[in-house]
């Protein structure tokens, strides 16, 4: 990465204590560690006539989510939802992606929300039309990566870390 930055990055999905104390495992003692946490486009399914996760319980995971990141000085950036090829399915997606931006000021996280642009992007657009609808290829995950630099990703990895266990962020 340019700029003199340095990054290790992992996914790490699901849920419950067991993600909880994995993830507590992969904080090294002085590292400048940080979260990015995008989620929300499979709630917004619909299964059998009712959504998959009430808007209501994902801002709830959300809220605990970066409740949890903050307690222990883990700096979090919050990546809106995505778009899909389905255009119920994104009047809810923008629903929850407001939800999202409104409720992580009160945690003061920042917030990239992506939707609308990747709406406006024909080659996010093009690529998830002509894929199975969620994914796009690789010029559409580039057009998603351009949003998520121009929305302040660079200048958010520069911001002087908190670390976790107090000492200052060794070299990795």
């Amino acid at each position: 990465m340019g700029g003199g930055l340095s990054s290790d990055a992992e996914v790490v999905g699901g849920q419950g204590d067991a993600r909880r104390q994995e993830a507590r495992g992969r904080l090294s003692p002085g590292a400048d560690t940080r979260i990015v946490v995008s989620f929300g486009v499979n709630d917004t399914t619909i299964d059998d006539g009712v959504q998959r996760v009430e808007s209501e319980r994902s801002c709830g995971a959300l809220d605990d989510i970066l409740e949890r990141a903050g307690a222990i000085g883990l700096p979090a950036l919050v990546v809106g939802p995505a778009a899909v090829n389905d255009a119920e399915q994104n009047r809810r997606i923008q629903s929850l992606s407001v939800a999202f931006g409104e409720m992580r000021a009160s945690q003061g996280a920042p917030f990239l929300g992506v939707i609308e642009p990747l709406l406006a992007s024909d080659a996010w657009s093009e690529q998830v039309a002509s894929g199975d609808g969620a994914h796009p290829g690789a010029a559409g995950y580039e057009a998603f990566a351009r949003l998520v630099l121009a929305g302040g990703w660079l200048g958010w990895l520069a911001d002087q870390p908190t670390p976790v266990d107090g000492r200052p962020p060794g070299r990795r």
